[in-house]
C-alpha cells in the first residue's frame, strides 16, 4: 500500500472522527466508531509499503509517466539514460 494512501485513509478517518463527536449525541457510539478507526489506522499503518507503489511513486515523479507495469519497471531501470 502506497504512503499517499494511508495518508488519505489517515485523513478522511480523522474527519470523519470529527463529524461523529460534532453530530452524534450518542457518546458510546461515537466511541466505538472511533475505535474501530483507530484499530483500522494501526493495522494500516503496520503494513509495508509494496514495491511496486515505491516504484510506480519514482517513476511517476520523475519521468511523468504512469508505468506499474513490472517488466517495464526492470527494463526501464536497466535502460541506459536517453538523450
Amino acid at each position: 500500500m502506497s504512503r499517499r494512501a494511508k495518508w488519505l485513509a489517515s485523513f478522511s478517518m480523522t474527519t470523519c472522527s470529527i463529524l461523529l463527536i460534532v453530530s452524534v449525541p450518542h457518546p458510546w457510539l461515537v466511541a466505538v466508531a472511533i475505535a474501530c478507526m483507530l484499530a483500522v489506522q494501526v493495522w494500516l499503518w503496520k503494513q509495508p509499503e509494496t514495491v511496486a507503489a515505491v516504484a510506480h511513486a519514482a517513476t511517476v515523479s520523475t519521468s511523468g509517466v504512469d508505468c506499474t507495469d513490472q517488466t517495464t519497471l526492470a527494463s526501464r531501470a536497466q535502460a541506459p539514460p536517453e538523450p
